[in-house]
């Protein structure tokens, strides 16, 4: 964990030159930097739910001869998905902004990023550009999240959000 503290730390706009240069201004890149940016909430509340698995469960399951991976597989990450999808939904949000960071000062030629370089440049004549990226980029938020919201209720049913077993 710390290691992924201290990588979360570094940010983004210092490591998104570098990867261009090597991956170019592509699709790839802006997958890395999506990735990168979503990586550590889904991170940290994988491992939240994994650690608050009762330690009688785990005793129990040691017992019976079960091996780390089974009691994974059958323990832990079922009693983590409600938290793993309150990451999932984290990292929903942060997607899209990691897209935009993606496309922002690095040679990109469409997207959310160009629209706000071109548009900043005239924002004091034409600001409606600008009004217009973030009110898509909140419906896009908006449509991730609610799309791992319905992704949870069909995988966990109707508990509520945030709920373990």
């Amino acid at each position: 964990m710390p290691l992924i503290v201290a990588a979360q730390a570094v940010p983004i706009v210092a490591i998104a030159p570098a990867l261009v240069l090597w991956l170019g201004t592509g699709g790839v890149t802006k997958t890395v930097i999506t990735t990168y940016l979503t990586f550590f909430p889904v991170t940290v509340a994988t491992a939240r739910g994994i650690q608050s698995v009762p330690q009688e469960s785990h005793e129990l399951l040691r017992t019976y001869g079960a091996s780390k991976r089974t009691s994974l597989r059958i323990l832990e990450l079922p009693f983590a998905s409600p938290l793993i999808f309150v990451g999932l939904e984290t990292a929903a949000a942060f997607s899209v902004v990691g897209a935009i960071v993606a496309e922002l000062p690095f040679g990109s030629k469409e997207g959310l990023g160009v629209v706000i370089l071109t548009s900043w440049q005239f924002y004091i004549t034409e600001p409606r550009a600008l009004y217009c990226v973030a009110l898509t980029s909140c419906a896009l938020g908006a449509v991730f999240v609610l799309s791992v919201r319905l992704m949870a209720y069909f995988a966990l049913g109707p508990r509520s959000q945030g709920e373990v077993l």
